[in-house]
């Protein structure tokens, strides 16, 4: 009786242990729709080797005007797992370079090429899901922030979204899905979550410099922390002068018609807080570097001296410096952290810019240029 009960207790403890609702996420998510053809759509999960995959489903609903709402795919995943090596399992397009997907997708744009919002879900019955495809599912419709009705089917693990230049005008995101764009044009688009634990970056959402392509199959060790947002090359709002500046970039500014970056490197974590920003494209003239807690016009920012002002809310002065060979940094050395200096909790969203001197005769009568926002998302 004793051994019975102790063979009980182990396989409900193994049956809790590959339960997917507590240790599956989404990894990665990358739409390419542009030029010819293609076939390299991906959604990637994450999750412990050999796990099986019963009951999660991967549904995506479209967000775009009169169509926002309906259930664009569902893929139920029962009777698969998460490989032996390296513990990321991949839905791929059938002509995926990178490697063989575990679950295909389809031939080519199988996401759709609009706001989109991906769901991670671990359902009873996923026929329930899929059953739905080309319905609507929403429960309170957008513009803007809205609601499915697809947690009453499962338990949503894990849920992000892509959004196009129409959101949140005419477009929705659902569920509080924390969402990612506009994209430069219209997708391609994709999003990895960091290795590190620091949260989603756009390190090949378009407008990124340098953005080149996710890396499916395995694990995303070169994240740039933080959210890329607020653009002066025409994504955002307009440039006050249509001086828009470079993909990714702040307006244009007197001597640099790329405009002025703002990014960030190492880890934001309150514990072990290793953030560096980094200004550059500006002039050799002061800049503020501040923070904020809320996002201008919804990360579109609106038009302020010869750039876009894209951080609002409670304003903290981070640090005033001057810039050499047109770039900075905060902190430098003597320089306390920016989780220190932006009086930083665990779980704290944040949003930061640089807001520089530009004297010369250039677009405004105003003496003054922005970066691009960043927002970064606080971990312990």
């Amino acid at each position: 009786m004793k051994t019975n009960r102790i063979l009980i207790a182990n396989a409900i403890l193994a049956l809790v242990a590959n339960r997917a609702d507590a240790q599956v996420r989404l990894s990665e998510v990358y739409a390419k729709h542009a030029g010819s053809p293609q076939m390299q759509e991906y959604i990637e999960l994450e999750g412990p080797q050999c796990m099986l995959l019963t009951g999660v489903v991967v549904a995506v609903v479209r967000g775009d005007g009169v169509n926002a709402g309906m259930l664009e795919n569902a893929w139920d995943l029962t009777s698969l797992m998460i490989p032996a090596t390296p513990g990321f399992f991949v839905l791929g397009d059938s002509g995926l370079t990178a490697g063989t997907p575990h679950f295909i997708l389809g031939t080519q744009d199988t996401l759709p090429d609009v706001t989109q919002t991906i769901y991670l879900i671990s359902s009873p019955t996923p026929s329930m899901i899929t059953s739905q495809v080309g319905q609507h599912v929403e429960i309170t419709p957008g513009p803007g922030m809205g609601t499915t009705s697809l947690s009453t089917f499962g338990a949503i693990l894990d849920v992000v979204a892509l959004v196009d230049a129409n959101f949140p005008g005419s477009d929705t995101v659902f569920d509080g899905a924390q969402f990612f764009g506009p994209d430069a044009g219209f997708i391609p688009a994709g999003l990895a979550r960091c290795a590190d634990t620091s949260g989603w970056s756009t390190i090949f959402l378009q407008p990124n410099p340098g953005s080149s392509g996710g890396t499916p199959f395995v694990a995303n060790a070169n994240c740039l922390p933080g959210i890329v947002y607020c653009l002066g090359d025409g994504t955002g709002a307009a440039c006050p002068c249509a001086n828009s500046g470079a993909l990714g970039n702040g307006c244009a500014n007197s001597i640099n018609p790329n405009g002025a970056n703002l990014t960030a490197t190492g880890s934001p974590s309150v514990a072990n807080d290793t953030i560096v920003l980094a200004g550059s494209g500006m002039l050799n003239s002061a800049v503020l570097y501040f923070q904020g807690t809320t996002q201008i016009a919804g990360g579109l920012g609106a038009a302020f001296g010869d750039g876009l002002r894209c951080v609002g809310g409670s304003v903290i002065r981070l640090v005033v410096k001057t810039n050499v060979g047109g770039a900075s940094i905060f902190p430098g050395a003597g320089d306390p952290s920016v989780s220190v200096k932006g009086a930083i909790s665990p779980g704290d969203v944040r949003n930061y810019q640089c807001w520089y001197r530009n004297a010369g005769a250039f677009c405004t009568p105003s003496t003054f240029n922005l970066t691009n926002g960043l927002q970064l998302t606080w971990q312990p």
